[in-house]
């Protein structure tokens, strides 16, 4: 027995030098797996606007969702039906009696806003801009880096205040700090409340746009463009169970389902998420609804498509490493019993060898104890 263990532990200890190729191939497919997984958790964090729920809540026993629903630009949602989808929420959030988890704590709040283009004048100077007007807590969800300034907010007493990406700021008025300054759009005139950073990071530089971008409230983009509706309604809301807020939003919108499209944003980017969209590979692509995404939607879409190539990568680089340490498992398994016996001989040879010494030790500082003068 003892000679038939030397030779399996010798087969082993020399499988490096007979077989490099199972060393440097389990080592390679390691370190593949550890770069895909760094790269893919740098990709799944890497849009502040799909982590509206982790910066709401700190406490890791709350648990909620964030969703969000785009329209077809002929729907005709309206700040009315945003009021009445925010009361029929209410309703049926105090029919399900869920409670805050926190004593006066918001169990959900929301956002939703338009997209578009304008054209943006200071006195002579005019620029054709896309602007997306919103409304609700908009610059909550999306946290827009500032340069100069602050974002304008819902409870202001006056909706003429806008926000300019720098590439406006600095073709309008030569600077970015403008705060303040006055321009006009349609003929109205409105005031810089600050100047946000075009985003140049991956995804968002490639979904931005070449246009510069202008933010401003809904209710001042209705006054000037009365036909244009809301396309994008967005919300972070208590989700005591699994698909509890995704079910009571789809039952509180209004229209078909056929005129818009529901993302649970909150969990985009789980690894079962990421595998369902394997399945739809190639038909992900096709879209059939007349429906114009954000750019930060579609900043997010291309983040899954490559989350999800990261995380397929980093699973079948794990299947070399995988497949030798099951074949390992069953041949340590096949012979667990010469491995017992043997492990068992050593034990009693060491305990054995140490027997005396212990004793040894033990007489001595009984001796030691006894000689203490009291």
């Amino acid at each position: 027995m003892k000679a038939r263990l030397k030779e399996w532990l010798h087969f082993f200890a020399a499988l490096p030098k007979k077989h490099p190729f199972l060393l440097w191939g389990n080592l390679c497919c390691l370190i593949l797996f550890l770069t895909a997984s760094v790269l893919l958790h740098h990709v799944c964090n890497s849009l502040p606007d799909q982590q509206a729920v982790k910066r709401w809540t700190a406490d890791e026993n709350a648990r909620f969702a964030q969703l969000s629903c785009f329209f077809v630009r002929d729907a005709g949602v309206t700040e009315e039906t945003v009021r009445q989808l925010r009361s029929d929420i209410d309703k049926r959030l105090l029919e399900s009696a869920v409670a805050p988890p926190k004593e006066n704590a918001r169990l959900w709040f929301d956002a939703y806003s338009a997209e578009g283009s304008l054209d943006v004048s200071r006195g002579s100077v005019s620029v054709k801009a896309s602007v997306t007007a919103v409304g609700g807590d908009f610059f909550l969800i999306h946290p827009l880096s500032f340069r100069t300034g602050y974002p304008f907010s819902k409870d202001d007493a006056m909706d003429d205040r806008v926000v300019l990406d720098w590439n406006l700021a600095w073709r309008l008025f030569g600077s970015f700090d403008v705060t303040g300054m006055e321009l006009t759009i349609n003929g109205t005139y409105c005031y810089v409340a600050g100047v946000a950073a075009s985003s140049q990071k991956w995804p968002v530089s490639e979904t931005y746009g070449e246009l510069p971008h202008i933010y401003m409230s809904y209710s001042l983009y209705h006054k000037l463009y009365p036909q244009e509706s809301i396309t994008c309604y967005e919300t972070v809301m208590v989700d005591p169970v699994p698909q509890f807020a995704g079910n009571l939003l789809s039952d509180c919108l209004p229209g078909e389902e056929e005129g818009r499209i529901t993302v649970e944003n909150s969990s985009r980017f789980g690894k079962l998420s990421l595998l369902r969209l394997v399945e739809s590979f190639g038909s992900r692509s096709t879209q059939t609804k007349a429906i114009r995404f954000p750019y930060w939607e579609n900043a997010a879409r291309v983040a899954e498509d490559y989350a999800s190539l990261l995380f397929c990568l980093s699973l079948l680089f794990l299947l070399f490493p995988a497949g030798c340490a099951v074949s390992a498992a069953i041949r340590t398994w096949k012979r667990r019993k010469i491995f017992l016996r043997y492990a068992l001989q050593k034990g009693i040879r060491l305990w054995e060898a140490l027997k005396p010494k212990l004793n040894d030790l033990k007489s001595r500082l009984k001796k030691k104890k006894e000689e203490v003068p009291l």
